[in-house]
């Protein structure tokens, strides 16, 4: 898996995201990685159960993306090859590290600067 500033999702989602898709597909560019294909014989639940799984820790592995469910158990239907994964925590952190210089205090900007440093990927590092 990726070190991401946007936190990946769980096994749980990855095994939703291929359900679903059965592709990975790369929301950003044309990267992609057919997952049909290897189902394997005799295995009837597929594309649920241990296909599902495999296919997720492959993807993870490798570091693609895939968000984490919803509070509700939801699928948020994204997918981020590993190099586009990369591109993005990068742009991410480099906008988090240019946000968390702040004015000195006592200035009128303060304050604004102050709520702009909250994002929402707390705990990158």
């Amino acid at each position: 898996m990726t070190s991401a500033c946007i936190p990946p999702g769980s096994k749980k989602a990855y095994e939703f995201y291929i359900e679903m898709m059965l592709v990975w597909s790369c929301d950003e560019c044309p990267a992609h990685i057919p997952a049909s294909s290897d189902i394997r014989i005799g295995e009837k639940d597929a594309p649920f159960g241990n296909w599902a799984s495999r296919q997720a820790e492959d993807a993870m592995r490798l570091g693609w993306y895939v968000p984490p469910l919803t509070e509700d158990g939801s699928l948020v239907v994204r997918c981020l090859c590993p190099n586009c994964a990369k591109e993005i925590n990068s742009k991410e952190k480099n906008r988090t590290d240019s946000s968390s210089e702040h004015p000195p205090a006592g200035t009128p900007d303060a304050e604004s600067a102050s709520r702009a440093s909250v994002a929402p990927t707390a705990g990158c590092r």
